[in-house]
């Protein structure tokens, strides 16, 4: 995942939360960020506390995830960083 970031792709996980019945789209900083917790030996695990509400969408039923909204929205914070 980290090479294909470097290459300029884009790597995110979709989380579904069933008993929520959410979705969560975890940006590859976040997933890099939790990865070398557990590799230094912290929590192995997340919080959904921890993670961004921002990147949290309700499924409806019978629709598809609306993951490009979701890329779009990455790749804004993205630029925002840079940009600071």
């Amino acid at each position: 995942m980290e090479n294909f970031e470097k290459q300029g792709g884009i790597a995110f996980l979709l989380i579904y939360f069933t008993s929520r019945n959410v979705v969560y789209y975890m940006r590859f900083d976040e997933i890099k960020r939790f990865w070398n917790r557990a590799m230094e030996g912290g929590r192995k695990s997340f919080r959904a506390e921890e993670l961004d509400p921002s990147f949290f969408k309700e499924i409806r039923q019978g629709y598809l995830i609306p993951y490009l909204d979701l890329i779009s929205q990455d790749l804004e914070l993205r630029d925002e960083l840079d940009n600071a």
